[in-house]
């Protein structure tokens, strides 16, 4: 299913007002529109206040119904309906006439409703999942008996004039003191008349309020039609972006008004990092060089999205030691690469695969969509494709090999497969266990021991490929690496169900290579393990990590 509304990657609104005050209620997959629930007349049945975080959906629970109503905004303009996102299929209803639909990634999206809007109006929002969590990516379906449901986020109105900004994308090439930013900018024209288009962009520069560069350029939009604006503009002694491990997340303000005739029509204001990262593939592996410097990422698979507050794990990323997390079989949310954006953590989107068969097309035209969302982001590292359906037309998502965020990209699929393996180990889920108390590295550790992969060997034993990484350079010396394999599913007590051991390590300079260590050991029988890694120095905890091995 391709969403049938508009596109609205930011906030633009001249004015805007929260509509809130839901109600919902959880029903089988299919029902509501027979029993009324988009209509304006009142409905039976118990519905709970909604308190504006996503909910758990499973097999029992597949749909979930929102109603609200809200009084006509005031304005004249004309007005948006603009949700932050739902998950995974959302219909929208106003005063009972169907606006559309979006399908899939928990994105922003939104209906222009001016024609629609009264003194009194209702709100009604049915989002639904597949039953037996056929939606989520192969990678992720054993990891939960449970999946999001309902909306992600907010939902607004936006006073706007006929001319709206559809996306607004940046990239950046460095050179010595210097950074050239190419600027994307699609207008939409909601009117059917032609329209003059009058875009003014400044940029404003980390800690100031005056901009530091403005520049404007004029055109005609034709009646329901885009109309795409290219610029480059220098920046001089640029503040950058970098991961954690490596320096401070600058932020620049991008300014966006634009004009329709002699009036505001829309504003836009994007955060955007100052950053050119490098991907080469290398004999069993990938080289970072992230703005110049060499650079040596530690990081886990990104769970599944939880409901709520809690959806956000970005957050753990720096108190477990990691800058890089892996997006594995799913697409990120906006809500997520801007956590990503601020902790100074690398994002890599490894897409789920495009299926064949009657809605192929529709897959690639969504994962383009979404990829569209996330490509400005300082941390959009990089984009790992798998054949040719996701970027059958790359331009549309900006992820050409001289642009950002980075394709790996190379004829020979073998050389894709040995980097995946080498660095993320996709036949296995590395997903964080549980996050324990790094109070001694006040939430910053430089100096890691993480496990980079695990195998199988013959005799049905495992090999454990440990990475210790330093970034510090004040660290320095011998350290002791102590693991322990559990299988907790019998519980923790039957000790003679524990692997344990440990290894004497000297911890590399701050710009070497991961120092590389293989255990081999005879697992404890279950069908899930848990794997506890420790870096102690001279008595002193640098590190401490959990991880969960799936079969």
């Amino acid at each position: 299913m391709i969403s049938d509304c508009l596109l609205l990657p930011l906030s633009q609104g001249l004015d805007r007002v929260r509509v809130d005050s839901f109600v919902h209620r959880v029903f089988p997959l299919g029902e509501g529109e027979e029993q009324g629930y988009h209509r304006r007349a009142k409905v039976s049945g118990e519905w709970q206040e909604s308190s504006g975080q996503t909910l758990r959906g499973g097999p029992a629970a597949t749909s979930v119904w929102y109603r609200a109503r809200f009084a006509h905004p005031g304005w004249h303009e004309r007005t948006l309906l603009r949700f932050d996102g739902a998950f995974v299929a959302g219909n929208i209803w106003l005063n009972g006439k169907l606006l559309g639909s979006h399908y899939g990634f928990p994105g922003p999206f939104g209906f222009d409703i001016a024609s629609h809007l009264g003194a009194e109006n209702l709100l009604a929002v049915c989002v639904e999942t597949a039953p037996d969590g056929g939606h989520l990516p192969p990678a992720l379906t054993g990891l939960r008996d449970w999946w999001p449901l309902g909306l992600v986020g907010r939902v607004w109105l936006e006073r706007v004039g006929g001319l709206i900004v559809d996306d607004l994308r940046v990239t950046f090439r460095l050179s010595a003191d210097r950074a050239e930013m190419a600027v994307r900018t699609e207008v939409r024209n909601l009117d059917g008349r032609d329209m003059d288009a009058g875009a003014q962009w400044q940029l404003v520069a980390p800690g100031g309020d005056r901009p530091q560069a403005s520049w404007r350029r004029t055109a005609k939009v034709a009646g329901h039609e885009n109309l795409e604006f290219e610029t480059t503009v220098p920046v001089d002694r640029p503040q950058l972006w970098w991961p954690w491990t490596l320096g401070e997340q600058n932020f620049y303000n991008l300014r966006l008004n634009l004009d329709a005739g002699e009036a505001r029509s829309s504003q836009a204001t994007r955060l955007v990092g100052v950053r050119e990262i490098d991907l080469r593939p290398e004999p069993g592996g990938v080289a970072w060089t992230i703005n110049g410097l060499r650079h040596f990422p530690r990081g886990a698979v990104l769970p599944p999205l939880p409901p709520g507050s809690d959806g956000d794990p970005i957050g753990a990323w720096r108190r477990a030691g990691l800058d890089l997390a892996l997006s594995r079989g799913q697409l990120p949310s906006q809500q997520t690469a801007a956590s990503a954006d601020a902790a100074g953590v690398l994002l890599v989107i490894d897409p789920p695969p495009i299926g064949s068969g009657p809605d192929e097309e529709a897959q690639a035209a969504h994962q383009q969509e979404a990829l569209r969302l996330i490509g400005s982001h300082a941390s959009a590292a990089v984009l790992l494709q798998r054949g040719e359906g996701l970027l059958r037309n790359r331009d549309d998502v900006g992820a050409r090999a001289s642009e950002e965020p980075y394709v790996l990209a190379t004829t020979e699929r073998a050389q894709i497969e040995a980097a995946r393996r080498a660095k993320f180990q996709p036949q296995m889920a590395l997903v964080l266990e549980g996050l324990p108390s790094l109070e001694e590295g006040e939430g910053a550790l430089a100096t890691t021991a993480a496990l980079g992969s695990w195998t199988h060997v013959d005799g049905g034993g495992l090999r454990l490929r440990f990475h210790v990484v330093n970034d510090e350079r004040s660290v320095f010396g011998r350290a002791v690496l102590r693991w322990r394999l559990s299988a907790p599913a019998g519980g923790w007590a039957p000790l003679r169900r524990d692997r344990h051991g440990e290894v004497d390590v000297t911890l590399p300079a701050s710009d070497e290579p991961p120092v590389v260590i293989e255990v081999d050991v005879s697992p404890p029988a279950g069908d899930v393990l848990v794997l506890e890694v420790e870096l102690d120095r001279n008595g002193e905890a640098m590190s401490r990590l959990s991880y969960r091995l799936d079969e």
